[in-house]
């Protein structure tokens, strides 16, 4: 896993981390939003 780590600190690794970030933020949101919609009814 650490293996490439330091070469890609460039703006691949930040796109990267964006993506794994809106994945993230996607998949919370979804959660949330089955939550909410399992208190409503």
């Amino acid at each position: 896993a650490a293996t490439g780590f330091g070469i890609a600190q460039g703006p691949a690794f930040q796109l990267g981390l964006m993506a794994v970030g809106l994945l993230t933020a996607l998949s919370a949101a979804a959660y949330l939003a089955s939550w909410m919609r399992h208190m409503a009814s």
